[in-house]
């Protein structure tokens, strides 16, 4: 309480100095004001009490200096607290992909990204996040693919995971695995990106490219295939088949 009166009691001498002429003065006042107020809106409230048992008049120059300086130092808490929320977003994205939460990573960063859309920070790590979690889960595919026996599919799929990121979590693992088992000898990489982007293309192809971006590779495989009954003449999406069929995700 002795705080808001104190403040205020600047603010109504700040006002009182303007009224004279003083605007050097005033403007000290003010200041004194806002550093007293530590960003509480108790200046604001001031001001406005103040306002109320006055006549309103023209603004004069060192009242609109008073409200840029207000709005500045309001604009650069917000900036600190916006960037102090990106860091705890960082933060909390790479903690749930070391948990293995990888939809929450990916969470965490689409919030950093809606609450900073401009942050080539954010959009850098959200590039390296869809990687890594597309290049771990073709390496769990491929090791499942040696499992059963594949070793060929294997070190197709490794290759793939290789190409996207070659320090894939898991990846050197599962080439000596794949090594050990003689699956690497006379064994020659296929091609196996995504199928070229077309335009205008169908609803269903839109669909698959996004749950291949988001990672679902084995919903993008179901809902292919379940796609391919309907439409046996659509040369893409025979192509989407084929892929999925070498990785493993599809039977023959």
């Amino acid at each position: 309480m002795r705080l808001k009166k104190r403040v205020a009691r600047l603010v109504e001498n700040a006002k009182s100095e303007l009224d004279a002429g003083s605007r050097n003065t005033a403007l000290d006042l003010m200041k004194e004001a806002v550093r007293f107020d530590g960003n509480k809106g108790l200046v604001i409230q001031a001001i406005l009490a103040i306002e109320r048992t006055r006549t309103p008049a023209t603004p004069s120059a060192p009242e609109e200096e008073i409200s840029v300086g207000i709005t500045t130092r309001r604009e650069r808490n917000d900036s600190m607290a916006s960037q102090d929320r990106l860091t705890e977003l960082f933060a909390s994205s790479d903690s749930a992909y070391e948990q293995g939460d990888q939809a929450g990573a990916i969470n965490f960063l689409k919030q950093a990204r809606k609450l900073a859309p401009d942050s080539k920070d954010a959009t850098m790590r959200m590039a390296l996040l869809r990687r890594r979690i597309k290049s771990a889960n073709l390496v769990r595919i491929g090791r499942r693919e040696l499992e059963n026996g594949n070793p060929e599919k294997a070190v197709i799929i490794a290759r793939e995971a290789f190409d996207l990121l070659p320090q894939a979590e898991g990846l050197k693992e599962l080439l000596n695995e794949i090594e050990s088992t003689g699956g690497l000898e006379g064994n020659h990489s296929a091609d196996t990106s995504e199928p070229e982007q077309t335009p205008d293309a169908p609803g269903y192809i839109v669909e698959i490219r996004e749950l291949v971006q988001e990672n679902e590779l084995e919903k993008a495989a179901s809902r292919a295939q379940s796609m391919l009954e309907s439409h046996p003449a659509d040369e893409l999406l025979l192509r989407f088949v084929e892929k999925f069929r070498k990785m493993g995700l599809l039977k023959n």
